[in-house]
């Protein structure tokens, strides 16, 4: 869980160092006061703009979960937002990856993301 110096909380989970995975985030400052640098949006259906999230960069990963297979498309949009991720990591920024449920496209994403940023195969 995340928590800022005035008890803000954040409902996501520590993957590794610098990186978390949760559910749909919070507007506002909330991701700022508990020291999120970076939110990955990888719900298809939940892509507000940018500005509801203040001195937050945000990356887009148009992704679908209805149950149809993952397009080609989708998988370029969660390669490119997991390299975004990793090199963000690299730089030592705080990142939160989040769809709509925290479960699915997050953990795509999350588990890319340390592929590349490790090199570690996932087995």
């Amino acid at each position: 869980m995340l928590t800022a110096t005035d008890h803000t909380t954040l409902d996501a989970t520590k993957i590794a160092p610098r990186l978390y995975q949760g559910s749909a985030p919070p507007g506002g400052d909330v991701l700022r006061r508990v020291g999120v640098d970076a939110l990955v949006l990888c719900a298809q259906e939940y892509q507000p703009p940018a500005t509801e999230f203040r001195d937050v960069y945000v990356v887009r990963a148009l992704i679908d979960d209805s149950g149809a297979p993952m397009t080609k498309l989708e998988w370029a949009y969660a390669n490119a937002a997991a390299r975004e991720v990793a090199d963000l990591l690299c730089l030592g920024s705080k990142v939160l990856v989040t769809c709509f449920m925290g479960r699915n496209r997050s953990g795509l994403v999350t588990a890319l993301a340390l592929h590349k940023a490790t090199g570690m195969s996932g087995k």
